[in-house]
């Protein structure tokens, strides 16, 4: 199979916690975004806590996780501002510091 290189992009969060906001990634042709996502979990452990509250865009569409990628295609990701978060609590509307 031949390679396909594919743009990724995170937004709405603290990026500066992965140590980036942007990354190339070579993938196998016919990789799905599903395929992608775990990869990026495996590659920055701290986004399994966020992953799942994600929007993940394809070409500015939403995507599903079954959606096969193709060359040149750009992945971003946008997660909410308080996933993860373990001072934010739902109830209060605020975080443990009174913000």
């Amino acid at each position: 199979m031949n390679e396909i290189k594919i743009t990724v992009k995170f937004f709405a969060m603290r990026t500066d916690k992965l140590s980036v906001n942007e990354s190339k990634m070579l993938l196998q042709e016919g990789t799905d975004v599903y395929t992608v996502l775990k990869d990026l979990i495996t590659q920055h452990p701290k986004l399994v806590k966020k992953i799942d509250c994600a929007f993940v865009v394809l070409n500015d569409v939403y995507a599903l996780p079954y959606d096969i990628l193709k060359e040149g295609d750009t992945l971003t990701i946008i997660l909410p501002a308080m996933a993860g978060d373990k001072r934010y609590s739902p109830k209060l509307g605020r975080n443990k510091n009174g913000r």
